[in-house]
């Protein structure tokens, strides 16, 4: 049973949240939400909200389920269209580019869980 949670219209670009949606893909829930927690980028912050949205969904229905990051994508959204006044009475064009993200959830066996904590704290220490 695999859980899809969309979040529409972010305000930031595909390809700063593609660069976090990378470094998560097919990891652990707990995992992933460990790693975007530590981040520095802006990107983390609804990519975790999207992951957090997701567990929730499932454990309402399963509450003790393991859960792994099955697929995240992103795609590109609407652009704001702005003018941006320059000298010499000069107008450029700049655009708000925004994003839709996709994330699936599906549960895991106990075992491979543990193996993927055990790495986790091996990269971690």
């Amino acid at each position: 049973m695999s859980t899809t949670v969309k979040q529409r219209f972010i305000h930031m670009t595909a390809r700063k949240l593609r660069l976090v949606a990378d470094s998560v893909r097919g990891k652990s829930t707990d995992v992933a939400l460990a790693e975007l927690k530590l981040m520095p980028r802006a990107a983390s912050k609804p990519i975790a909200h999207a992951v957090r949205s997701a567990v929730a969904s499932v454990k309402r229905e399963t509450p003790d389920q393991l859960l792994k990051i099955e697929s995240i994508f992103i795609d590109e959204g609407p652009a704001l269209k702005r003018r941006i006044f320059k000298s010499r009475g000069r107008a450029t064009r700049m655009e708000h580019r925004m994003s839709h993200l996709t994330l699936t959830v599906v549960p895991t066996s106990a075992k491979m869980n543990q193996s993927v904590r055990k790495s986790a704290t091996k990269e971690t220490v």
